[in-house]
């Protein structure tokens, strides 16, 4: 059996991510607000109801809230970035990044490093101008 010899040469293309569904880190993300939210909420109420004298319980609440809110963050962060380790679409943006176009080999997709070769399958990167010579 004989092997297939790649192109010497290769376009840099723009390669976006798609995301078009409901996924399981903005799941998390959603239920994280909606407690947080449902949280705060009953302990106004409280504080209101005793007039005053469940303070410490209406501060154990939202403290509680907070901390909720918190683990549930980091657990939707954490799917995230597990998901962009493995090379897999994900919903939500990861904190302190931005999304960006990046350059990319046209023939295996991958991120380029340097200017003018793919560091993965090897062929010369060129681009339009060089071609029309």
């Amino acid at each position: 059996m004989g092997t297939i010899a790649l192109p010497r040469t290769a376009k840099r293309i723009q390669k976006q991510v798609i995301a078009g569904r409901s996924s399981l880190e903005s799941l998390v993300d959603r239920t994280a607000y909606v407690l947080a939210t449902l949280q705060s909420l009953t302990a106004i109420v409280i504080f209101v109801a005793s007039q005053g004298e469940g303070s410490g319980v209406a501060f154990v609440m939202l403290i509680g809230a907070f901390l909720q809110w918190l683990l549930l963050r980091c657990v939707a962060e954490h799917l995230r970035l597990q998901k962009k380790l493995a090379g897999v679409d994900y919903e939500g943006k990861i904190s302190g990044t931005t999304w960006a176009s990046v350059a990319c080999c046209s023939l295996c997709k991958n991120v380029l490093h340097t200017e003018g070769r793919c560091d993965m399958c090897g062929p010369t990167i060129t681009t339009d101008d060089e071609e029309t010579k």
